[in-house]
């Protein structure tokens, strides 16, 4: 017996848990707003600089005496320089210097020695092109100070010196004043820009994203609670088994409402099963018995919810003999004949039943669900057999043993429900189409 599915049951099963929609929305808010406020757009300063190689005009005169080519020495100091100025050791060096000063700043506190010195290198970037090398420094704005700008300069200053140690070439060209010096290697300072990162999400579009997440993951959540919900949630779960009809429906306990349905569907039969939880199933056997008395027939109902020992085996005392107005009580007009585990002497004495038929016009057979095979004998002794459950108390592997044990075939007329919780989503109808027909 597999749940019957559709998007309609679906979205009813879980509007009526809307709480638990609701609550994982808000919550999907909340987480929103904070990733909103934690992760807002972030205003960092950087500052660049870049240390400029001169072009080889520059050289010509301190070439001239040379026996290679002036333009081939020249790129060939040209990159030796810039190899030097981009390598790790300037960004060492540049950190020795300054690092005592880094490890002091009201951010950097609290972190290790080497926690401080990555966070150096990863704010320091170098990037080079033809002629130059570019060096920046990036801090958040909300920081104050002089320090990106006096790491940037530092390492322009550090990164022209090992040029020139290595390569003599590049230093300055003295002329015969200050204002005639010729610089092989020109520096521009550190110069301040604003930038702005876009990492954050911003507190509406925070709130909308973890909303939607929040609605989408209990949605996910509540479809699985129904595929997996052992409950019987829509008539359809149960239909092909119990005559595919719905004789009732209640939120409360069953009402005599349906009796009239369950008169018509007896079709001038005489006795009929009730058969399924075993308080509503007494129930509606009551019912059932006072409606047929009201409706003129001589009525017995026997019933075998007493197995608690409470009341005598009176069908047993029947079955063995004993007289049938000894044997029954009367209760608001319904005679009454209680048992218990004597309902398995009912097919072996099938003729003290055929004379209960000649003595009453209608019998009703209250038949609990036990797992013991009582509901298939007293369904057999039956012309007619309605399932009675209890939606918030019986699962679909209960209803599925009971349909198998009461194997009622063509005498199954339908099914009452009775205490129906939210879980329930299959209305108070099923209708068979054409083609199931």
């Amino acid at each position: 017996m597999r749940k019957e599915f559709s998007f309609k049951n679906y979205f009813i099963y879980a509007f009526r848990y809307w709480i638990v929609v609701a609550v994982c929305a808000v919550l999907g808010l909340g987480a929103g707003l904070v990733s909103g406020i934690v992760l807002s757009d972030k205003e960092y300063v950087k500052y660049e600089g870049n240390v400029a190689i001169s072009g080889v005009s520059s050289f010509f005169e301190d070439l001239s005496d040379k026996s290679e080519i002036p333009a081939s020495l020249y790129s060939t100091i040209k990159e030796r320089a810039l190899s030097v100025m981009r390598s790790q050791l300037i960004s060492d060096k540049t950190y020795q210097q300054l690092g005592k000063e880094w490890r002091e700043l009201d951010a950097n506190k609290k972190l290790t020695v080497n926690e401080a010195k990555d966070k150096f290198f990863e704010r320091l970037q170098i990037a080079d092109s033809s002629y130059y090398i570019s060096v920046s420094f990036v801090q958040d704005k909300k920081e104050s100070g002089d320090f990106p700008a006096k790491a940037v300069n530092t390492y322009l200053e550090i990164a022209k010196a090992e040029a020139i140690s290595g390569e003599p070439m590049l230093a300055d060209k003295v002329g015969d004043t200050p204002e005639t010096v010729e610089s092989k290697l020109t520096i521009t300072s550190a110069t301040e820009r604003v930038e702005s990162t876009l990492d954050g999400i911003g507190l509406l579009k925070g709130a909308v994203i973890g909303m939607a997440g929040g609605f989408i993951a209990s949605m996910l959540a509540m479809l699985i609670a129904y595929c997996i919900d052992k409950r019987i949630t829509s008539y359809g779960d149960i239909a092909e088994f119990t005559g595919r009809k719905l004789l009732g429906v209640s939120k409360g306990s069953v009402t005599n409402k349906v009796c009239p349905r369950i008169d018509c569907e007896m079709s001038g039969a005489q006795a009929l099963a009730i058969c399924g939880s075993e308080e509503t199933a007494k129930r509606l056997s009551v019912l059932c018995g006072e409606y047929a008395v009201s409706a003129g027939h001589k009525t017995l109902r026997i019933d075998f919810s007493c197995g608690d020992g409470t009341e005598p085996d009176a069908f047993g005392a029947y079955v063995g003999g004993g007289k049938l107005s000894d044997c029954v009580k009367e209760e608001n007009g319904v005679f009454v004949m209680n048992g218990t585990r004597s309902w398995a002497l009912a097919l072996g004495n099938e003729e003290k039943i055929t004379e209960l038929k000649k003595q009453f016009g209608r019998i009703v057979i209250c038949a609990p669900y036990r797992d013991d095979g009582s509901v298939g004998v007293l369904s057999k002794i039956s012309d007619k057999t309605v399932f009675a459950l209890n939606q918030n108390k019986m699962r679909m592997p209960d209803m599925l043993g009971l349909v198998q044990e009461a194997d009622a075939g063509e005498k199954a007329i339908g099914t009452v429900i009775e205490k129906t919780g939210r879980s329930f989503v299959g209305g108070n109808v099923y209708f068979v189409s054409d083609e199931e027909e």
